[in-house]
């Protein structure tokens, strides 16, 4: 749900017209509850043990998401580069009483592994226990330990009390 579009930049009158439309009716329903339960379950899939999202789970908190890696133009030759990519991870949480959005874009990432479940997902995941704890949503013991063993290469992703990402 939509509460509030931070810049109205860019966007043509009609499109902000339509957003404001939007906002006056935010009861509508997009989509059958059936599709919606299946998507979220799939989300929430992408995150579990074998998922390609696992390194996003949060301790404490069911999360769904999706992983995503772009491959990007090489300048010089005008083609799909096999080593410009961006990798992205971009979820919600807590899966029952979504409270929180995170999307996280690593524009040509300069690690080994480029996915977004390698790279964006752990940024998501220290972002969201942040963001958990900052809004007072209270952890559930029975989640606090994850499903199943993580993944062996996994690195801890942490933020610094600058609420800077640390490895």
């Amino acid at each position: 749900l939509v509460k509030e579009v931070a810049a109205r930049r860019g966007l043509p009158h009609d499109a902000m017209a339509k957003v404001d439309k939007a906002l006056e009716n935010p009861e509508r329903r997009i989509a059958a509850p059936k599709a919606v339960e299946r998507v979220v379950r799939m989300l929430e899939a992408a995150v579990g043990p074998d998922g390609t999202g696992c390194r996003a789970r949060v301790p404490g908190y069911r999360v769904a998401g999706k992983t995503g890696t772009a491959e990007k133009i090489d300048p010089q030759t005008r083609t799909y580069s096999d080593t410009l990519v961006s990798a992205v991870f971009a979820g919600f949480l807590p899966v029952d009483a979504p409270r929180v959005v995170i999307a996280v874009v690593v524009d040509e990432p300069q690690t080994e592994r480029r996915g977004g479940g390698a790279v964006a997902a752990p940024i998501f995941s220290a972002l969201g226990g942040v963001a958990m704890a900052r809004l007072g949503i209270p952890a559930d013991p029975d989640l606090m330990v994850a499903e199943g063993p993580a993944p062996k290469d996994r690195k801890s992703t942490r933020l610094n009390s600058s609420h800077q990402i640390i490895s």
